[in-house]
């Protein structure tokens, strides 16, 4: 761990020296950091008979950006993520200081309106589809590359290239032995596709999005899927709406097996300000599998590198949606209410309804597409945009599919009332 930061700083003070030679570059370095810790207390297995699980997880992570040379400039960030217990003994250490984020920005390359940035970084595009998932332990961070082409001031392209599993460790020196003969399937995991966010005013856009992903033949999974996907925004006045229709294709392979990956969703969320209040309505719908078909098909819409906690309530029992649903796909159906008088403090109420997107048998025997409900209240007092504590508390009523879901392998039903609450420190400065 001490290595990783000498090594930090130790970059820090030879980039410096660089730019210190060029004598044309701006000498502000721009510090940056977060401290973000989550308590959370967890019942969320609709048992009585269990007790809760406390656990706290805790984020640190600091950085710099620096500009090296004129419209180059570089951007490292370290970070420590643990639950607190987890070294397992007071001077024991997990050694996990890892470079989170370091990369280049190349501005204006060529005097051209293209943008490179290159290395690891977060990234967001079109939030279901690509993003940092914050909310986790540790967010996700991409090796790759990302051209911007600005057409205009209210026209971005984005051409990127992700990688985020090897095909192979790295070969120091060309010696037979090395390469092995024939050479073996790639283990590769990446992503790679066109985005573009096109601004209608100033705070409405359209951004629609093609994403490739592909898991190589090495793995014991492997799956060629193509996402297109489009999202319309519209923050004007005090209309709050998002629109996202999306549609997967392709082929996965498992145990010998192709399967059809064909999927679809889509989802609205509707709000309007009156002030101090907001209502909004929500409506997410996620494509899922037939019984009968999910040994030749899985058909649920799934984004294994989107955000998580952004959507389908705070308990998180859909973030890896396939399992969460046996595969049957989501549709929410959610009221919230927001509450913003004045600031720092802000609150919402939200009560969301789950169904399966195709319909299962019950443990009755009968066909029913209900999963539960879930209440959710939040509190929230914001220091400023960088800086707040909030308090979530999420009450989850079991129906059909969670039932089925959580009964012991023993036969013993699960059916309780479920209950979930945090209190979260984001602290980034």
């Amino acid at each position: 761990m001490n290595k990783i930061f000498y090594k930090l700083i130790f970059v820090y003070f030879i980039i410096s020296n660089v730019a210190y030679s060029q004598g044309q570059v701006s000498d502000d370095i721009k510090w940056f950091g977060t401290v973000y810790l989550r308590p959370e207390l967890d019942a969320r297995d609709f048992s009585n008979q269990t007790h809760p699980y406390f656990i706290t997880m805790q984020r640190v992570a600091f950085g710099f950006e620096k500009q090296i040379y004129p419209n180059i400039f570089v951007y490292a960030e370290a970070m420590d993520s643990r639950i607190w217990g987890q070294p397992q003994n007071p001077r024991k250490s997990i050694m996990n200081l890892d470079l989170h984020q370091g990369y280049l920005m190349f501005i204006n390359i060529l005097d051209m309106p293209i943008d490179l940035q290159i290395g690891r970084f977060e990234k967001e595009f079109n939030k279901k589809v690509i993003g940092p998932s914050n909310w986790q332990d540790v967010p996700r961070a991409f090796d790759g590359f990302d051209f911007k082409f600005k057409i205009n001031s209210n026209w971005d392209i984005d051409a990127f290239y992700l990688v985020n599993s090897f095909q192979t460790a790295l070969i120091p020196s060309t010696l037979p032995s090395a390469y092995p003969y024939p050479a073996p399937a790639d283990k590769g995991v990446y992503a790679y596709g066109l985005t573009s966010k096109i601004k209608l005013s100033k705070n409405a856009y359209i951004q629609p999005i093609a994403m490739l992903e592909v898991q190589g033949k090495g793995n014991a999974t492997s799956y060629d899927k193509l996402t297109t996907a489009l999202d319309y925004v519209n923050k004007e006045g005090n209309l709050d709406l998002w629109l996202h229709a999306g549609f997967q294709t392709g082929t996965k392979t498992e145990k010998n097996i192709d399967k059809d990956i064909a999927a679809w969703g889509a989802h609205a969320y509707l709000g309007y300000d009156m002030g101090t209040f907001k209502p909004m309505l929500i409506i997410d719908l996620n494509s899922g599998t037939k019984l009968n078909d999910q040994g030749t098909k899985d058909n649920t819409y799934f984004h294994y590198l989107g955000n998580k906690h952004a959507f389908w309530g705070i308990a998180d029992y859909f973030n890896t949606i396939t399992t969460g649903t046996a595969n049957f796909g989501l549709n929410q159906i959610a009221v919230k209410l927001n509450y913003e008088e004045k600031e720092p403090f802000s609150a919402y109420l939200e009560g969301s309804y789950f169904m399966t997107n195709v319909p299962f048998t019950n443990l009755d025997g009968k066909e029913s597409t209900a999963i539960g409900s879930e209440i959710d209240l939040v509190f929230k007092y914001a220091f400023n945009k960088k800086m707040f504590i909030d308090w979530g508390n999420a009450i989850i009523l079991p129906s059909d599919l969670w039932k089925a879901l959580y009964r012991t392998s023993e036969g013993t039903k699960r059916e309780d009332i479920g209950l979930y609450t945090y209190l979260r420190f984001m602290f980034n400065f």
